[in-house]
């Protein structure tokens, strides 16, 4: 019987974890054809290479044994000793040439519990490649030693006849020793000895040939197992594997170390393993996780980005692995989204409410209309708490009870230039919003659409709530879900609340509806699950020196403009929002561009969103 599955290991990169299935106490009946790989590409296995499968088990014991290569396919038997724990194991094939080393990507193999077995054998440490090893130089001791013997009775022969000339009977009693100092005092004895009797010179010869047997056998021994011959094995559980340690017979250690992920079969062993400050170690910059959506056909990936250096709200948390989505934001599965990072916001914010009547305003910029009084006339009133909301293309002007309000109480109002009535005040103090603002929506990362969403749960239409007095719904409002519904709630678990450093603009800032407020060009700490990256956090610099909104995650480091390109997930190219803003003005944000540069888009222009976030 012979169950035999089919698995590839790339021996050059990380891919989508690898399970295979096993059973608990099951004996020489399952085995593992492993097809190697070099970052996806065919690998060719160099001749005189061994192969070794390296594993750890559920219940941390080790399994280090020698498999086959043939037809450059690794064959690997699952032992009986190898499948004693049920859980999840997680191996490695080690390929060894000499002093070199090569590893392939971690696999796991499920072992599943046995419902009965009287005779289930215990669970503990199996080294089959040191124990062969140890076999074949115990195999070759032997023979050194019973070569040793005869060569020590040939020794014994050579010394009595040596006897018979005093000068050489010294000599040959000296080399009896040992085999090899016996057949160098024979000889020296047969030349000393003149006339030395023919058996002496016989006998020296079997001690000779005894001697270089002997020699061969030792050279043998040392061959087979590098000095293995009463070796002490040992071995020790770390924090990222096993460390086996051999020492021979002349006191030499050699240390072979198994990086292998034990226990680690949730997100909440991925959270403690951070905790414990081992997610440099288990996870580093590039490592790959896959999200699943459940009742949902996709999974989303998400990338480790970097450690420690974005850290959670609770100090008392002190590491952090920062994760980004691979793939810019695709709504339900769709390989892409655009997302408005802010609309478009109001003229006017009628704090106290407006009567029927005619009304004026200054604006004061060149942008949309030209600098200059315009008035308006309304034949219904606006309640407290409502707002106008400007056309500068049309000229008309469209009153709304709130600010969430999406029906209109009169839409399409004339705006002309002008002074009559009650005025209003100028664009961008007071009550009236900022030009820039008005026509091309809020870069404050805090008040933005794109926050609300990318931290939601909420389904299509219940996403967006307003941030500030003057702000609008987005395009999205009623069309995508929030990006956190669909996920795993046992990945929401362990994702921790993060103190994220953002900065304000250089052109206008307006206090949110909660009643935070903001001062131009200072830094400021959000607290969110989710966030958008920082320009500093991918570029490494920052708008200014002084004014820093987050430092260099370790993945970005180094990285060239193609590497740093985002994707959707059919591989196109996308814009991608960051959260910091363009400081000189107040309604443009900082964006990482198609082709990997830093570059400038609107507010209230819809491109793509990565969602990031912190384990800790």
């Amino acid at each position: 019987m012979e169950i035999l599955q089919s698995i590839v290991l790339d021996f050059a990169r990380d891919t989508v974890p690898i399970t295979v299935f096993a059973k608990q106490y099951d004996q020489h009946t399952r085995y593992i054809n492993i097809t190697p790989l070099n970052n996806g590409a065919s690998y060719t296995i160099d001749t005189g290479v061994t192969a070794r499968l390296q594993m750890t088990k559920p219940d941390g014991t080790t399994v280090i044994n020698d498999v086959v290569i043939a037809n450059n396919v690794i064959k690997a038997e699952l032992t009986a000793q190898a499948l004693t724990a049920a859980g999840l194991a997680v191996a490695e094939i080690g390929l060894y040439k000499g002093n070199e080393l090569l590893s392939s990507q971690l696999f796991y193999i499920n072992v599943v519990k046995s419902a009965y077995d009287e005779d289930a054998m215990k669970s503990s440490d199996e080294y089959g490649t040191l124990i062969n090893a140890t076999n074949a130089a115990n195999e070759a001791a032997t023979a050194a030693t019973t070569a040793a013997e005869n060569a020590n009775t040939a020794a014994s022969v050579a010394n009595t006849a040596a006897g018979q000339a005093n000068t050489a009977a010294t000599a040959a009693n000296n080399a009896a020793e040992d085999a090899e100092s016996a057949a160098t005092a024979v000889t020296n004895a047969a030349n000393n000895a003149n006339g030395a009797v023919s058996t002496a010179y016989s006998a020296a010869g079997r001690a000779e040939a005894a001697a270089t047997a002997a020699n061969n056998a030792a050279s043998a021994a040392n061959t087979a197992a590098e000095g293995a011959a009463n070796v002490d094995i040992s071995a020790e559980q770390t924090a990222t594997g096993a460390t086996i340690t051999v020492t021979d017979r002349e006191g030499t250690e050699t240390e072979i170390h198994i990086d292998t992920l034990t226990a680690i079969n949730s997100w909440n062993d991925i959270r403690n393993a951070v905790r414990l400050g081992l997610g440099a170690k288990l996870f580093p910059p590039g490592y790959e996780f896959e999200v699943v959506c459940p009742n949902r056909n996709f999974t989303i990936p998400f990338v480790v980005r970097g450690h420690d250096t974005i850290l959670p709200k609770n100090s008392k948390l002190t590491h952090a692995m920062i994760l980004e989505s691979k793939y810019v934001y695709g709504h339900n599965g769709a390989a892409y989204n655009g997302v408005q990072f802010d609309a478009p916001e109001a003229l006017y914010y009628a704090e106290s409410g407006l009567v029927v009547g005619t009304f004026h305003f200054n604006w004061n910029m060149g942008n949309g209309l030209s600098i200059g009084d315009y008035q308006f006339t309304l034949s219904s009133g606006v309640p407290p708490r409502g707002q106008i909301v400007i056309n500068t293309n049309a000229q008309t002007v469209t009153t709304y009870a709130s600010v969430n309000e999406t029906t209109p109480i009169e839409s399409n109002v004339p705006l002309s230039q002008g002074t009559d009535g009650t005025d209003l005040g100028t664009t961008g103090s007071g009550n009236l919003n900022h030009v820039y603002r008005i026509l091309w929506g809020n870069n404050n990362y805090a008040q933005s659409a794109a926050r609300q969403l990318i931290n939601s749960e909420a389904e299509a239409g219940s996403v967006w709530a307003p941030s500030c007095v003057f702000d609008r719904p987005p395009t999205w409002l009623t069309s995508l879900e929030g990006f956190a519904h669909p996920l795993d709630p046992a990945f929401l678990e362990v994702v921790e609340t993060a103190a994220i450093p953002c900065r304000t603009s250089g052109g206008f800032e307006a206090p949110s509806i909660d009643g935070t407020q903001f001062t131009l060009n200072t830094t400021y700490t959000l607290y969110d699950k989710f966030f958008l990256l920082s320009r500093p956090e991918i570029f490494g610099d920052w708008d200014s020196a002084s004014i820093k909104d987050g430092t260099q995650l370790e993945y970005y480091v180094g990285l060239t403009n193609s590497e740093r390109i985002h994707r959707d997930k059919n591989g196109s190219a996308r814009h991608c929002f960051l959260r910091s803003p363009n400081p000189g003005n107040a309604n443009v944000v900082r964006c990482l561009n198609s082709d990997g540069n830093l570059n400038n888009y609107y507010a209230g222009s819809s491109y793509g969103v990565a969602p990031a976030c912190i384990i800790a």
